[in-house]
């Protein structure tokens, strides 16, 4: 499958020859065009996508925005710090990423999504592409140590950033589930 490169040509007819050439989409000469087109078989072939448009200011913003070299990727999400603390100490993890349009930035503890509550909150933060969203916890106890992931979403992907959180009385354990023991048998 060949894959749609999409380039922006500017044309400027000038006399009647080159007219004549493009008479179907019905140019002026002397007035410059945008051409949307895509590679047609070999080096130096073009085929057109749609009518040119008109050169101008106007048209030239909406080209920017439809080609944003940004635009189409996941949102980039910063290194996040893992944490020690102290039996009822509060619990603050940020968590900062960026992404060209709109993004979602969800909290998960050990694998399972946080909702806020009285003891929890999350804040969010937006600016221009950049957003920044905390994690607090209030009064933090051994539950909430644990593996803490921020993931930033937008339509175009996901990226999530891990942050460990530990107690000096409690290291640090990815929590699984555990099988029950076989019944021991005394025969």
């Amino acid at each position: 499958m060949s894959k749609l490169v999409m380039v922006v040509v500017v044309l400027i007819v000038v006399g009647a020859a080159a007219a004549a050439c493009v008479a179907r989409a019905r140019l002026r000469p002397g007035v410059r065009y945008i051409v949307f087109v895509k590679p047609d078989g070999g080096p130096r072939r073009f085929r057109a996508l749609a009518t040119p448009e008109p050169h101008n200011r106007r048209t030239m913003r909406k080209v920017a925005r439809a080609t944003c070299k940004r635009c189409g990727r996941s949102p980039r999400v910063a290194k996040m710090k893992n944490v020690k603390l102290r039996p009822n100490q509060r619990l603050r993890l940020k968590c900062n990423a960026r992404s060209p349009s709109p993004m979602r930035i969800s909290w998960f503890k050990d694998g399972v999504p946080i909702r806020r509550s009285r003891r929890v909150r999350i804040k969010n933060k937006k600016r221009k592409r950049l957003m920044r969203s905390t994690l607090i916890i209030r009064r933090a106890t051994e539950s909430d140590v644990g593996e803490y992931v921020c993931r930033a979403k937008n339509k175009d992907g996901s990226r999530s950033q891990k942050s460990r959180v530990t107690m000096p009385n409690r290291p640090f354990r990815a929590e699984r589930p555990r099988r029950a023991a076989p019944p021991s048998c005394s025969c």
